[in-house]
């Protein structure tokens, strides 16, 4: 099986592939024009977190880097027992095996602590939506900003998180 194409990023074509045990990896091909193409492992076993790690949401090219946002929900979205860590985001300069890092708090430090018990402290921002990039004329600074979906008391909300503070 071939990797997902995701996006190009300094002449490559990224990619995604997620295995039967619910981890993901991330690869790579200069086969750009090609009729075939020969992939490239650049990120394996979830970027080392396959527990919260469950799926690469999106891949974006902010600032020069290569961005993979990635979901923790773990089963049902609105149960928090089914909730990892929180969204993240993870770069790399290169694109290359070992260079990629987290670069936000795990959820944007969202934590819902609305009610007593430990059940009620968890991260609130799971699931990443979408993602666009916006440099406004004569900015030096472009930014980022994430969708992301999150559920409390039943109740479904969306928020844009405005990641400008990635910028680098």
């Amino acid at each position: 099986m071939s990797p997902y194409p995701r996006i190009v990023f300094n002449s490559w074509i990224y990619g995604t592939y997620s295995t039967d045990t619910d981890t993901f990896k991330i690869w790579r091909t200069s086969g750009l024009g090609s009729p075939t193409a020969a992939w490239e492992r650049v990120a394996e076993n979830s970027l080392g977190d396959p527990v919260n790690h469950q799926s690469v949401a999106l891949m974006v090219v902010y600032n020069n880097r290569i961005l993979a946002g990635i979901n923790t929900l773990k089963g049902t979205f609105g149960i928090p027992a089914h909730y990892g860590t929180g969204v993240e985001m993870w770069e790399s300069s290169s694109g290359n095996p070992g260079s990629w890092s987290q670069v936000n708090s795990d959820g944007f430090g969202g934590l819902f602590s609305g009610c007593d018990g430990a059940a009620c402290n968890f991260a609130i921002h799971q699931v990443i939506g979408s993602a666009a990039t916006f440099k406004p004329a004569g900015a030096v600074k472009e930014y980022l900003y994430v969708g992301e979906y999150f559920l409390i008391m039943g109740r479904k909300y969306s928020v844009t998180m405005a990641a400008a503070y990635l910028a680098g």
